[in-house]
């Protein structure tokens, strides 16, 4: 990445439905979980052609979250945490 044009993007509030708990009880029903994400990038080639197109586009990965999350659960949100920026890193090779 160019130094001048890195950059973030910061998606904030962004609200999903997850099993968490330590109890089985806890895990029973989905719980809403609010976070923030900060996507790193560089900006060089949509700075340049000002268009969208060459940027990333934040919303397919935030519903390819969403689907991958409704099958799984998790204990500890250190995980979800850990598994949420590995799939967000696995989905864009501009990130």
């Amino acid at each position: 990445m160019n130094q001048d044009t890195e950059n973030f993007i910061t998606v904030h509030g962004v609200e999903l439905l997850v099993r968490l708990g330590c109890s089985a009880e806890e895990r029973a029903f989905p719980q809403k979980v609010v976070f923030d994400i900060d996507l790193f990038l560089d900006f060089e080639r949509c700075i340049k052609s000002d268009d969208i197109k060459d940027t990333v586009n934040y919303i397919p990965i935030i519903q390819g979250l969403q689907h991958t999350l409704a099958d799984s659960e998790w204990r500890m949100i250190e995980k979800l945490s850990w598994d949420i920026a590995q799939f967000i890193l696995g989905q864009s090779n501009d990130l």
